[in-house]
């Protein structure tokens, strides 16, 4: 599969199969994320890897961590961090935290493409306890933690969605695409 496929393929899916995530595969994805641009070079994504197993899957739960019950299911759970510490601040640049931000977002969406490319399904979450997953695994309080992504391997069909037309999303397209 080639990355527009993969583009093309990847959906948000919300049932897993009860399948572990190999170590080699989770290594492809995180390196994945690990290759992606980051504004002056800072890369200041980190991620904690939870393999959901059954005392896992307790702990989270009697912890609240998620909104959404589908998550507790998930082979795979990927805490997606970023350390707005690492930029040098100019006149010029956002606020760290913004930068921090879209440089993890770059990151993760390299990571959710690999893992399509392997045949694995994702689900990015934002909704979750924030404080909780820090004092869980002893995070430090100044990462920015503003989503996790679910992996596994998908227990149904996985269908597409429709999607707006470039006219609709290009601004000047009757300019310059037309």
């Amino acid at each position: 599969m080639d990355v527009v496929d993969a583009i093309k393929k990847r959906t948000t899916i919300r049932r897993f199969l009860d399948k572990k995530v190999p170590k080699e595969l989770i290594k492809q994805v995180i390196d994945a994320a690990r290759l992606a641009p980051s504004g002056n070079n800072a890369q200041p994504w980190q991620f904690y890897i939870i393999e959901n197993d059954e005392k896992t899957k307790r702990m989270l739960k009697a912890n609240q961590v998620f909104v959404q019950n589908f998550c507790y299911d998930a082979p795979l759970i990927i805490l997606c961090l970023a350390d707005p510490n690492v930029y040098k601040k100019s006149a010029h640049d956002d606020e760290n935290e913004k930068r921090a931000l879209r440089d993890l977002s770059i990151s993760s969406a390299f990571m959710v493409l690999r893992a399509q490319e392997l045949y694995l399904s994702s689900a990015y979450i934002g909704w979750v306890n924030r404080q909780k997953f820090k004092q869980l695994y002893e995070l430090d309080e100044e990462l920015i933690l503003p989503y996790a992504i679910l992996f596994g391997y998908t227990d149904s069909e996985t269908t597409s969605h429709m999607r707006k037309r470039l006219s609709e999303v290009v601004l000047n397209y009757d300019e310059v695409l037309k």
